[in-house]
Parts: C-alpha cells; structure tokens; sequence
C-alpha cells in the first residue's frame, strides 16, 4: 500500500488502496455513444479519444473507473471533504471502535488577510493557542456550586 504522509506530525495521511478500471475502459465507455465496443488492447487511437475527452471536458466516461484512497486527516478537513465531495466516503465509527482520539495542533497560525477572506497572510505567523493559553491552576480551580 502507498502511502503519503501529509502534515509531518503523523495524523494525516493519505493511503492507496485499489484501483478498478484504466484507460481503454474509459475509451470503450465513450464510444457506447456509437454504438461501438473495442476489445483489442489499448491503441494510440484510444489514446487520442481520452485525451480528446479531457479536451473537451467530456468527463461521464472517466465515472466508468475507480479509486479508492484512505485518508487520515484532521476533523476540519474531513469536514471538507464531505462538503465538496464527488465520492463516496466511509467514515470510521468511535461507537465500534476503541481508538484513542488524536487531536491536530498546529505549530504555526498565519493570521488572516486583511482585505481577502480567501486568503491569510503567509508571512505572519504566530501561536496558534497564545489567546487560549490559562495558568494550570484556572483549569483545576473548582466551579462554584449557583
């Protein structure tokens, strides 16, 4: 299994699991518009017909294949992949499992633009937790019964 570490801190990552499916069946799904079907291995013309496909942004014949990844990454951006997907997902289960929760805490925070609320400044860096941060003491100190 191939597997690229994303983060460097060892929460996320990305695994290749299988693949069904290559070129030739994406060629073969284009020409059933035809009416055509092609068994021999795969050609320099099926090799013109995919890159034709890309092209043109003829992309139904490319649903034809499959991959399957599995991805370790922090909550927010499994959020985001669930938002923006175009696959299908599975989600592992804490009411199954018993592994521990690891929680993404990253080192450096860039601040955001001033002006694009798409952007942050790459320059700016600073503690992520720095407004966070408490004296040990606040966090044992007992909350007063109301």
């Amino acid at each position: 299994m191939k597997e690229i570490e994303l983060y460097g801190d060892g929460i996320g990552k990305v695994s290749y699991i299988q693949h069904v499916g290559d070129d030739k069946m994406i060629a073969n799904a284009a020409r059933v518009s035809f009416g055509q079907d092609n068994t021999k291995p795969f050609t320099k013309r099926d090799e013109k017909l995919v890159k034709y496909l890309i092209e043109h942004k003829h992309t139904s014949p490319f649903e034809h294949n499959s991959i399957t990844f599995l991805f370790e990454v922090p909550m927010f951006v499994r959020s985001q992949h669930m938002r923006h997907r175009t696959w299908a997902y599975n989600e592992i289960s804490r009411r199954y499992t018993e592994i521990d929760l690891r929680f993404y805490e990253p080192k450096k925070f860039r601040t955001q633009h001033k002006s694009n609320r798409q952007a942050s400044n790459v320059n700016d860096l600073s503690d992520p937790l720095m407004k966070w941060r408490r004296p040990e003491a606040s966090f044992n100190s007992e909350v007063p019964a109301s």
